[in-house]
């Protein structure tokens, strides 16, 4: 693309990077300060709607663009937005800000917990949650947990995706057919896209830490 997104953490700001001019822009969401109450879902009354001048993102934004919209998954707020790639208006499209649980379902209607990672490929978005992670429909935006428990972290690989586990997560990456997941455990595992999404050790060896580089588990 012509263009990188990035988020600011602790502003509740989406920046747009051009790549030819170098100029940095504000897509959306309005800087705050310390004590300004009126950023994100924390205590604002309005939150979604224009770029600059109603819309609110909460701290900790995650970021992932399908080419056309920016989407941020809010790891405080609890919801994925959608950021229009022409207006710049902000629309919540899955969760409910604060909810605390990770009930699938459509839209609004699906609830997130420990946001922590985005990923987009294949016309869906995949939000890495606390032990899980949820597929949301690019067109209808239904969310289903495709690997993991919700509710039980730890580690383990498995045949069946929702049999697998996993602990906080670092990153995303979709890569063809396979969504690269890196977590708390200290590797990478690889979820293949196609149902039942098994889910194997891809690098790494669970709860060892180190820098040696190689292949499969023998990197650290």
């Amino acid at each position: 693309g012509t263009a990188v997104y990035f988020t600011e953490l602790q502003s509740g700001l989406v920046r747009k990077l051009d790549k030819a001019s170098q100029a940095v822009t504000t897509l959306a969401g309005r800087a705050y300060g310390r004590d300004d109450n009126a950023a994100g879902y924390n205590g604002a009354a309005v939150v979604d709607g224009p770029r600059l001048t109603t819309a609110r993102l909460s701290t900790w934004p995650l970021i992932a663009n399908d080419g056309t919209n920016v989407y941020v998954a809010e790891g405080v707020g609890e919801i994925l937005r959608r950021i229009d790639g022409t207006t710049g208006d902000v629309t919540t499209v899955a969760g409910a800000p604060y909810w605390g649980s990770n009930d699938d379902g459509l839209g609004t209607a699906a609830h997130f917990d420990g946001m922590r990672a985005i990923a987009y490929g294949n016309n869906a978005f995949y939000v890495g949650s606390y032990g899980c992670i949820r597929q949301v429909d690019a067109i209808v935006y239904s969310v289903t947990t495709i690997a993991g428990d919700c509710d039980t972290a730890g580690y383990g690989n498995a045949p069946v995706g929702t049999d697998a586990r996993f602990s906080w997560f670092g990153a995303l990456a979709v890569v063809g057919n396979t969504l690269y997941a890196a977590d708390s455990n200290d590797v990478v595992r690889a979820i293949s896209l196609t149902p039942p999404y098994a889910v194997s050790l891809a690098f790494g060896s669970p709860g060892v830490t180190g820098s040696t580089d190689g292949s499969g588990g023998t990197v650290l």
